[in-house]
């Protein structure tokens, strides 16, 4: 069965914070990016009439375009079962404590006196990657990888619509309220810069950033009270020294 599923996302418009040719510039060239699909071109509709009395009425005109919502849960099990049938050796929980760079490999050194060589290393490791690079690999990055959490909040479906919803904000970032495991909508996500990737957690300014958001174009209006469950994650972002 696929793991993928097409997904039709709404992005309500209003000239406060992005004009129509921008939005239509954007998805002219998202429609054309990756080259022939079967997925459906981006157009423009009336909320008013798709989705009636779901959004504000000040918010009339909107683009519809299409994204795939993928299980990553099942697709980074995928990979690791493809890498598996390829002659890759799969190491869960195996932690590793250094490694030294040899002249023509590196030799890396696992718990339990695991010793293994390779000629290539790649450092994926996510909102770790500068410990890393800095404390195994010792080589440090020439480059600045920052660290930004983003959040997110679980609530009971919003809508009964199988679509999700881009929203714009005066800070000219979006979140997006998207259909989770059937009875719940997940919106998210927030941006902030961080200095640990440790245990990252939702503060009450991300939860009211999030709120104010979808109170401002949806008519149910949600507060702290309608959560079910947060969750936050961080990611790297890269970018060059000058």
């Amino acid at each position: 069965s696929s793991i993928t599923k097409p997904l039709p996302f709404i992005i309500p418009h209003t000239k406060q914070y992005r004009s129509s040719w921008i939005i239509k510039t954007g998805l002219f060239v998202y429609d054309h990016l990756g080259g022939k699909t079967v997925i459906p071109k981006s157009k423009i509709i009336n909320l008013n009439k798709d989705f009636p009395e779901l959004l504000k009425n000040k918010f009339n005109k909107g683009f519809q375009y299409y994204d795939l919502q993928v299980d990553d849960k099942k697709l980074t099990e995928l990979n690791a079962l493809d890498a598996k049938k390829n002659n890759a050796l799969i190491l869960e929980d195996s932690k590793v404590l250094k490694v030294e760079r040899l002249e023509n490999y590196w030799k890396n050194y696992l718990e339990k006196n695991q010793i293994f060589l390779s000629k290539i290393l790649i450092n994926a490791s996510g909102p770790w990657v500068n410990d890393v690079a800095n404390n195994i690999i010792k080589i440090p990055s020439k480059d600045s990888i920052r660290l930004v959490k983003g959040s997110h909040i679980i609530l009971n479906k919003l809508y009964d619509q199988e679509v999700a919803f881009t929203l714009q904000n005066k800070d000219k970032r979006v979140i997006f309220v998207i259909p989770y495991k059937s009875n719940f909508s997940l919106i998210g996500t927030t941006e902030i810069e961080v200095n640990s990737p440790e245990n990252p957690k939702i503060n009450n300014a991300e939860i009211e950033y999030l709120i104010k958001s979808v109170n401002n174009y949806f008519t149910k209006q949600i507060s702290k009270k309608d959560i079910i469950k947060t969750y936050s994650g961080i990611r790297t972002l890269f970018e060059s020294y000058k």
